[in-house]
This record gives structure tokens, C-alpha cells and sequence, in this order.
């Protein structure tokens, strides 16, 4: 079966807000063998509406469209669709009495435009959303496949989609079971991946490697397809123990978390105390870090220390060292480092110091140029490392190599 996936949305379309539906829906059909061959973002225009449903009606069996389904003038995806289907719309008494619910537990009353809400083409199946008004519905079509709406925002979107009904529907037109293994590697480049597993790249129907370059890293998905979840499992592990044996020492997770949930999970097991110590990141390591839930059993604090003052009050950085090296050296992440762990009871402190541009460069001290540093009760050193991009990028990759550098210190 193929799919084409509509964001609705002047919003969408203008960059106003970011289609991130899209990436989750195209990655969510893989697993019922749903093939996605097109992104497509629409004006809230009838017209436009009207006319993309009709051509993408010709090019695949599933059309599923986000946005649109409000209560406002502006949310006309079920008018036009139905325009489309050449079907009319129908008011489902049971949606409207679920609406006028959710605005009960609110506390406020329902306004009339909200009724809209409640209208879907003829024979669709509907499907109740308990995270806001508007409910999904997999609209039919005459003649083979169907439109399958859901609201916009991604809170109401993701729940919606996994739906019972949705996935029952999905469910009906799949032949071959999938298997999906996600390899996570850093520390080498696409190229030189590609390059050590080029013998193994070669895709076929049923096999599929796909490498995704991202900053700092690289992550490789084996896709696997067969009549039954057994074979396919089979084909996919033994790609991946292929593919351990040749770059395995990259490999830093197998799965969907990042480096920084890796750490935390290392950091959990090993009953260790983490401390960050950053100058030209900004805090941007502490703050990946605090993203992740739980984290605050093994994270212990961070420190922002981006004049030498700061770096000498907080963190112990001796004043011979700056005169004589300078902020951006070696021996400053080395003793800011030092200086985190011990003055903060930690077990390991990182650190970083550098020049994230676009000024601030030199012919010896280049912009790009970032030292990290490391940390524990064993031993304290410290990486150089000559970065290239914008600042937004140097910053990034400075703070995935420090957390990458924590995470390989835990045995």
C-alpha cells in the first residue's frame, strides 16, 4: 500500500510551524508494510485542498491528512475532502456529545462553532479523541482506499493514529511482517561508515540498509521484510551482527535514544554523580541532559563559567594557567574539569572550552577550536578537537563529544 501524507495548514506552509507529523507518520506505517512516496503541505484553500486530495487519490491506496479539523472558519479539510469523495457530511450525535463533554470537565461552555466539529463524510469511522475536540475519522472512498484525518497538533495527533481503530484499519492491507533495528555510531563520519560496510549497503526488496547522517553522528536502520516476524528478525540480526563485527567499537546504542538518555541510563546503573562545567556551550550540555526525565539521580549541576574570573572563582582554574595558556587550552579544561568534580562532590565532571565563533579566532586559536575534558577519581584529561561549521553547529557537536566522552569513561 502507498501512502501520501498532507499537512493542512497555512501555518505548515508559510514555516510558521514545523511539520514534524509527517515524520512521525511516515516512520509509524513502516511497520504495516505502508509505503509513503510524498509529504505534501496545503494553504487552509478549498481549492488547493480539493485538488491535492484529487491527485494523490490517483497515486496511492491511503491519503492521511493533519490539521484542519478545528472549529474555526479557516478548518475546511472535511468540506473539502468530502467535495472530493463526492460524499456529503453527516453530524454524529455521539462526537457531539463527547465535545460537549470535554467542555464540561473543562468548566466552560461549548460555542456553536464547535458543532462543525462533529460533521464527517458519509460512512466514515470515527474515532474519538480524548486530548482535545476534534476526532479523527478514516473517511472511505468509493471506489478503493481511503482519507484518513487527524487533527494537527502532535499531542493529539500521536494517540490518535495508534489508535485501535486506525491500526485495525492499517492492519488490513498488510502481507509481510518488518522487522526494524536502528544502529546509533559516533565517533566516525557516513562517508568511512559506508565506505567499511560498502559490501553490505546494497539494498534489496526485502533488506534494506539506510544510513542517516546527523550532527555529530551517524545512524544506520536495517529494515527487514519476510512472510512471517520470525524470518524477518532473522534476516535483520544477521545484517547486524555483520555490521557489529566490522564497526562495532562505533556503536553506541542500539535503539532510539540519544546519547545523552544513554549516559543517564550508564550513569544510573553504575550509581554514578555527574557535573558539567562548560564556557563556550553556554549550559547547552546541562540543558540536554535535564531534558531527559529522571536525570536528576546522577546529574548533579552544572556551571557556566565563560570569563576567567568565573573560571577561577567556581572552578579552581589557576591564574598562571589563563596568563600563560590561555581560556581555550588544554590545561584550563583539565583544571575546570578537576575543579567540577572535586569542588562538587561529583564522580565525573566534564568540561569544555573554546571558540565558537563567528569571531574570537586567531591563526593559533582558529574558530572551531574546542578542548573537552574529562574527569575522574582515576585519571583527568582533556581532547583537542578543530571544528568547522556555524556556531549553533560548533556548540552542538562540542557538547554531543562531551557526553560521548563521559559515557565511554563508564566501564
Amino acid at each position: 500500500m502507498k501512502c501520501i501524507i498532507i499537512a493542512i495548514g497555512t501555518e505548515v506552509v508559510s514555516g510558521d510551524i514545523v511539520n514534524t507529523n509527517a515524520a512521525y507518520i511516515s516512520d509509524y506505517l513502516k511497520q504495516f508494510g505502508i509505503k509513503t512516496i510524498q509529504h505534501l503541505a496545503i494553504l487552509d484553500d478549498e481549492r488547493h485542498i480539493l485538488k491535492a486530495i484529487k491527485r494523490s487519490l490517483k497515486r496511492a491506496e491511503l491519503i492521511i491528512t493533519t490539521g484542519g479539523l478545528g472549529p474555526t472558519y479557516d478548518d475546511i479539510t472535511k468540506i473539502a475532502i468530502a467535495k472530493a469523495l463526492k460524499q456529503s457530511l453527516k453530524k454524529d450525535e455521539k462526537s457531539l456529545e463527547t465535545i460537549r463533554g470535554f467542555f464540561r470537565r473543562l468548566g466552560r461552555e461549548m460555542t456553536p462553532n464547535n458543532e462543525r466539529q462533529a460533521y464527517f463524510p458519509e460512512n466514515s469511522i470515527i474515532v474519538e479523541n480524548n486530548n482535545g475536540t476534534a476526532p479523527a475519522c478514516i473517511a472511505k472512498c468509493p471506489k478503493k482506499g481511503a482519507v484518513i484525518m487527524l487533527p494537527g497538533p502532535p499531542s493529539e495527533m500521536i494517540p490518535l493514529m495508534e489508535h485501535e481503530k486506525i491500526v485495525e484499519y492499517l492492519n488490513r492491507g498488510k502481507t509481510d511482517e518488518i522487522q526494524e533495528i536502528r544502529l546509533k555510531f559516533f565517533g566516525i563520519g557516513e562517508s568511512s561508515l559506508e565506505e567499511r560496510l560498502k559490501e553490505h549497503m546494497t539494498c534489496t526488496k526485502d533488506l534494506i540498509l539506510a544510513p542517516y547522517a546527523k550532527v555529530g553522528e551517524v545512524e544506520l536502520k536495517i529494515t527487514a521484510k519476510a512472510k512471517t516476524i520470525e524470518e524477518a528478525k532473522e534476516k535483520a540480526d544477521n545484517l547486524k551482527e555483520k555490521i557489529y563485527s566490522i564497526a562495532g567499537e562505533f556503536i553506541y546504542t542500539e535503539g532510539k535514544k540519544s546519547l545523552e538518555e544513554v549516559l543517564i541510563d550508564k550513569l544510573k546503573e553504575k550509581n554514578l554523580k555527574l557535573v558539567t562545567a562548560e564556557s563556550c556551550t553556554g549550559g547547552l550540555i546541562a540543558e540536554k541532559i535535564t531534558n531527559i526525565p529522571g536525570s536528576s539521580e546522577v546529574f548533579t549541576g552544572g556551571l557556566v563559567t565563560y570569563s576567567n574570573e568565573m573560571k577561577m572563582s567556581l572552578l579552581d582554574v589557576k591564574k598562571e594557567t589563563l596568563d600563560e595558556f590561555g581560556a581555550v587550552s588544554r590545561g584550563v579544561a583539565i583544571e575546570m574539569a578537576d575543579g567540577a568534580r572535586l569542588k562538587y562532590n561529583a564522580d565525573i565532571a566534564i568540561s569544555v572550552t573554546g571558540i565558537a565563533g563567528p569571531d574570537g579566532g586567531s591563526e593559533e586559536k582558529p574558530v572551531g577550536l574546542v578542548y573537552v575534558g574529562i574527569s575522574t577519581a582515576e585519571k583527568t584529561e582533556a581532547m583537542r578537537f578543530n571544528f568547522t561549521g556555524n556556531r549553533n553547529k560548533i556548540r552542538e557537536v562540542t557538547a554531543k563529544n562531551a557526553i560521548h566522552m563521559a559515557l565511554s569513561e563508564i566501564k
